[in-house]
C-alpha cells in the first residue's frame, strides 16, 4: 500500500525485483484519487454582530483547491434580514476539480440594543435633562441606564462556544424594562 501519493502519481509504472536467482518484471497501474474536500477561509470572523436595522456588510470567503493549487470559486447561500432580530446562517461552498464539496458558515446575529447612557441617549428621550432622565430610569426596574459595557457584555456571550446552541433569541439587556 503506498501514502501520500498524489494523483499526478497517476501511471503505469514497471517493477524490477531481483535476486539471486534471476531478475522478474511486472507493470502497475496506480490510479490516484484527489479525495480532499477544498479549503475554504472565512473574510472575517466566523461570527458577526449587527444592531436591529443596521447594516450587514457581506465579507464573503475564499476556496482553495489543495491538489492542484488552484483557487475556487465560492457560492454565497443565506441572507440577514437586519429588520428583525434573530440569528442568520450564511453558508460558503466551493467543489474542487475533483467534484469533492466543502462548506463553511458565518453566523450573524442582530442584536438589540436598548437606550442608554450614550451621545444618542437625547434623540431617543427627545432631550437630554435632568428631569427627562429620572422620568426614564424610573421605568427601569433595575434603577439605572444601560451602558455600552452591558451591551457589549452579552455580544461576546452570543459571540462565546457557551452560546453555541442558543439560536433566534432575543436577549432584552434593559434592566428589566421589557419585563
Amino acid at each position: 500500500m503506498l501514502n501520500s501519493t498524489h494523483p499526478s502519481d497517476s501511471g503505469t509504472y514497471l517493477v524490477v525485483a531481483s535476486g539471486p536467482t534471476g531478475v522478474l518484471t511486472n507493470s502497475v497501474t496506480l490510479l490516484t484519487v484527489d479525495s480532499a474536500p477544498p479549503l475554504i477561509t472565512l473574510n472575517g470572523n466566523s461570527t458577526v454582530l449587527i444592531p436591529l436595522a443596521g447594516a450587514y456588510v457581506e465579507l464573503g470567503a475564499t476556496a482553495y483547491d489543495t491538489c492542484p493549487g488552484t483557487s475556487l470559486p465560492v457560492t454565497t447561500n443565506g441572507t440577514v434580514n437586519t429588520a428583525v432580530l434573530g440569528e442568520y446562517d450564511i453558508t460558503y461552498s466551493a467543489t474542487t476539480g475533483a467534484g469533492v464539496p466543502g462548506s463553511v458558515m458565518r453566523t450573524v446575529n442582530v442584536i438589540n440594543p436598548v437606550a442608554g447612557d450614550t451621545p444618542l441617549l437625547a434623540e431617543f428621550m427627545g432631550a437630554d435633562t435632568p428631569e427627562m432622565r429620572a422620568k426614564f430610569v424610573a421605568t427601569i426596574p433595575l434603577g439605572r441606564f444601560s451602558k455600552p459595557l452591558d451591551i457589549a457584555n452579552a455580544c461576546l456571550y452570543l459571540a462565546s462556544d457557551e452560546a453555541e446552541f442558543v439560536t433566534g433569541a432575543c436577549i432584552e439587556v434593559d434592566g428589566g424594562r421589557c419585563v
